[in-house]
């Protein structure tokens, strides 16, 4: 995914637990493997995150989390 698509991806995180007054949301990034940011108020997610990983993506390790 480009920078921007990932942006718009935690805009769109962002948006949606605010919407539905949700306090937190777990962002995990799944490369080579799956990095956990935690978890992130709608604030955070939708300010500066940093993005580990842009290697090769295995989606798998996010989905056993």
């Amino acid at each position: 995914m480009s920078a921007k698509l990932i942006g718009y991806a935690l805009g769109a995180v962002a948006s949606y637990s605010d919407a539905k007054d949700a306090p937190y949301t777990r962002v995990i990034f799944c490369d080579a493997a799956a990095y956990d940011a935690g978890y992130l108020s709608p604030e955070d997610t939708a300010g500066r995150v940093e993005v580990k990983g842009r290697g090769g993506t295995v989606l798998q390790p996010g989905v056993d989390k």
